[in-house]
């Protein structure tokens, strides 16, 4: 369906939330205008302009150019970036079959309703790896400005931050490997799947600071969990955790 230049993404709404997947920890150069109701960000050196109008509408993308529907007639950046070609809910239903922990927090949870269409993102790896060292002891927000301060402070620090490296070695490469180089099947270890695995009863979790030897355990048994996909998995479950801790307005 073609509007004006804005073209729908024939993908059901339940498998692609924009605001989710946007804010979700993965990609921090996303720029909301709540005027517009519009994303602005680039892809492969483009500026996009996405926007999903309410939550039960497909998201949209503006491009100057009459398209089809077919999915395979979306441009090859969203197709890639969001992993367009991958069926979310059947993911899901993967995910619930293997883990009743999962199953049972999928259904109770109200944050779940917008997580549902939570797409792993297909990024850079040099813009992940500039992108989780920043991360190191930031939030979500502060992350997002800093990456638009001047050259001169980024790279002071950067410096700063590659301690992040030796720190926390193996989160750092685990987001790059997930995030950008198809490891779908490894999970990133942080406070909050920290506390997933106590939940879990995986017993390596049960301490409060986590060893290199018990990250690798935890990593891999949430892995066995959930499959070749849990990455994903865990990115919903991270996104959840996250919108759970905020205060509320």
């Amino acid at each position: 369906r073609q509007v004006n230049n804005w073209h729908s993404i024939p993908v059901d709404p339940q498998d692609f939330n924009l605001f989710s997947t946007l804010n979700s920890g993965q990609a921090f150069r996303w720029i909301f205008n709540s005027t517009l109701n519009e994303w602005h960000g680039v892809i492969n050196g483009h500026l996009w302009r996405l926007r999903q109008m309410e939550d039960s509408n497909p998201v949209e993308y503006y491009f100057e150019k009459n398209l089809g529907i077919k999915l395979s007639d979306v441009p090859f950046d969203l197709r890639d970036y969001f992993r367009l070609d991958m069926n979310l809910s059947d993911l899901v239903k993967e995910w619930s079959l293997k883990d009743e922990w999962f199953e049972n927090r999928f259904s109770k949870n109200c944050q779940m309703d917008t997580a549902r269409g939570l797409r792993l993102l297909r990024q850079d790896p040099e813009e992940t790896l500039f992108s989780f060292i920043t991360s190191a002891n930031n939030n979500l927000t502060r992350i997002t400005k800093l990456l638009y301060f001047n050259l001169s402070f980024i790279c002071k620090l950067i410096l700063s931050r590659t301690s992040a490296l030796v720190e926390e070695p193996f989160k750092v490469a685990d987001c790059i490997c997930l995030m950008s180089l198809d490891k779908l099947n490894v999970v990133p270890i942080d406070v909050h799947m920290h506390r997933v695995a106590r939940e879990k009863g995986i017993p390596e979790a049960s301490c409060k600071n986590m060893t290199t030897k018990s990250y690798d355990i935890i990593s891999k048994s949430l892995s066995d969990f959930w499959g070749n996909y849990s990455g994903w998995a865990q990115t919903i479950l991270f996104y959840t955790r996250m919108m759970e801790s905020k205060p509320n307005k």
